[in-house]
């Protein structure tokens, strides 16, 4: 079930709301809508709540969408709830304007026919390393301070944090 922006939550919420973001796991991927987290924490809270998240999604696309967010929805919520996708996930934009998602589970080399072997492994040495922690910081503080500025709670769930007990349905998600 997704509603017209296809998130998978009601179509509308209110001020005071949760505001959820993060990749599948947050979205709930493989996983009746009852059975996300976002779900459950809502329920608990005898909340209403907003699921932000998309599958695919990395550290740059959650800043931007919640940036989004505030933007178009004008929609304030009590408190946000952020999952930080891997800092090595992010998006590109193709040559049709389509935003696709890469990351270490992406072969990318099949479009880099005109850069040499050496300059690949260079370049995979550089974008692997601290310069993906750098930006992700750099993404994680701009939208923490945003956040702070408008009073609004935060809840983060790191990459770190996420214990692996069992997989959803597709057998490659935290169940």
């Amino acid at each position: 079930k997704r509603n017209s922006h296809g998130h998978r939550c009601a179509e509308k919420v209110n001020d005071g709301c949760i505001l959820f973001i993060g990749c599948s796991i947050t979205e709930g991927i493989a996983l009746s809508i009852e059975d996300t987290f976002p779900y459950i924490v809502s329920k608990a809270l005898n909340k209403e709540y907003y699921n932000l998240a998309l599958n695919g999604f990395g550290p740059d696309m959650v800043s931007l969408n919640l940036s989004s967010w505030f933007k178009n929805i004008k929609v304030t919520p009590s408190l946000v709830v952020i999952q930080w996708p891997e800092v090595h996930r992010k998006f590109e934009i193709d040559q049709t304007l389509s935003a696709i998602p890469i990351g270490p589970w992406s072969d990318r080399s099949d479009n880099t026919d005109y850069i040499s072997k050496d300059m690949w492994n260079d370049y995979e040495k550089v974008i692997t390393t601290s310069y993906m922690e750098h930006y992700f910081n750099v993404l994680r503080s701009t939208t923490l301070n945003y956040l702070e500025s408008k009073s609004i709670e935060v809840f983060e769930i790191m990459p770190g944090d996420i214990e692996v007990k069992d997989y959803a349905r597709d057998l490659s998600h935290p169940g």
